[in-house]
């Protein structure tokens, strides 16, 4: 995850221990947005095998499907094995396959992970209303991309990207619907919606090893953060990310007959005719993992 931060936030504390990322994500969220309070499901969001994971609760995991089915990881270094027979790819109503996954995996009575209760989904969100992505990848670079006049930097353009895991989050002030199937490889097409990488202080935007993150957003009619979608994809290269590149999110709302615990007042969207976005997905290649 690649977080635009003020020039004051030093390189040390983008990559801080995950419980001091958790205190900075709830400063931006007082500071932005007074009336929302502060974030709730921190801890269940892992890493599944070289991309990210969601633990829903009673068992569930749900991650992006082109990261594959392996141990879930928390933040503390506690590994769950997956029951490979439950993967489950969510289908479209044609009968495709989406690019979103769930699995189960086992869940020791007195693990980190059941103490963890049941994360609320939701399956509609405001175009207007902040969207929390977290995810366990790549992160940014301490010196970011600057368009410069000899040796006078002029301003931020954006970030490079280092291969460094580690769990971030990116707090942006809105999303867009989008009509377009988006594509993120063979027989992989999904209904997504978009945030964009605007020029915003603490604003994110995905990268490689956060396909399967999060996309939270606060319902204030049932004063709640809500899990609506995934990461998937992004429209970015792998070298560097400029703002205004966009993060594709599986939208939870588009399959919720098939995910546990989600409302059922959304069903599977239709097939969609247009053209289909090309998108890259958020995935860390063999050999690319640097812990």
């Amino acid at each position: 995850m690649v977080n635009y931060v003020p020039a004051a936030q030093t390189a040390g504390e983008k990559d801080a221990h995950p419980e001091r990322q958790l205190e900075g994500l709830n400063r931006a969220i007082g500071e932005q947005f007074s009336s929302i309070p502060a974030f709730p499901y921190w801890k269940h969001v892992g890493s599944v095998g070289m991309g990210s994971g969601i633990y829903l609760g009673d068992g569930y995991v749900l991650t992006s499907a082109h990261v594959g089915c392996y141990p879930f990881s928390l933040h503390d270094g506690s590994h769950y094995e997956p029951d490979y027979a439950s993967w489950s790819v969510l289908k479209n109503a044609d009968g495709s396959h989406s690019d979103l996954a769930l699995f189960r995996v086992q869940v020791p009575a007195s693990s980190a992970l059941a103490k963890l209760g049941r994360i609320a989904l939701g399956n509609s969100r405001q175009t207007d209303s902040p969207v929390l992505l977290i995810g366990t990848g790549y992160t940014q670079g301490a010196q970011p991309l600057t368009l410069s006049s000899g040796s006078t930097a002029l301003g931020v353009l954006g970030y490079h990207v280092e291969r460094h895991r580690s769990t971030a989050w990116g707090l942006n002030h809105s999303s867009q619907s989008i009509e377009q199937p988006v594509e993120t490889g063979k027989n992989l097409s999904t209904h997504c919606f978009t945030t964009q990488f605007d020029r915003i202080f603490f604003a994110g935007q995905a990268a490689d090893g956060d396909s399967g993150g999060a996309a939270f957003t606060y319902n204030r009619e049932q004063n709640r953060w809500e899990l609506v979608g995934c990461i998937i994809a992004v429209s970015q290269q792998r070298a560097s990310v400029a703002f205004g590149c966009r993060t594709y999110l599986g939208d939870l709302g588009a399959y919720a007959s098939q995910i546990p615990g989600m409302p059922a007042t959304a069903v599977v969207a239709g097939s969609q005719k247009s053209a289909p976005i090309q998108a890259h997905p958020t995935s860390i290649r063999s050999g690319d993992c640097q812990q």
